[in-house]
């Protein structure tokens, strides 16, 4: 996986765990593509079951945390993922 993807990972993870509390993975899904508005609901639901299978997101289906070997990067002002693949 290439820097800039890792990076990229990173600012979306840390946007949406900034509170710390645990989100279950349709909760993620729904916030990634109906609130956010950055990808399909099924390009959502797969990329947190993606993420959860490469160990960016630990836990079980009801309550996802990032990994805490996850590096946080605070996303830019008007940021919005580029996750091409």
């Amino acid at each position: 996986m290439s820097q800039d993807v890792e990076i990229e990972i990173s600012k979306l993870l840390h946007s949406s765990f900034s509170g710390g509390a645990a989100v279950s993975m349709k909760d993620l899904s729904r916030m990634w593509s109906l609130e956010m508005q950055w990808f399909s609901p099924e390009d959502a639901y797969s990329l947190v079951g993606r993420l959860q299978d490469s160990e960016w997101l630990v836990g079980e289906e009801d309550g996802l945390l990032p990994s805490d070997s996850c590096p946080e990067r605070q996303p830019e002002l008007g940021w919005r993922p580029f996750l091409p693949r």
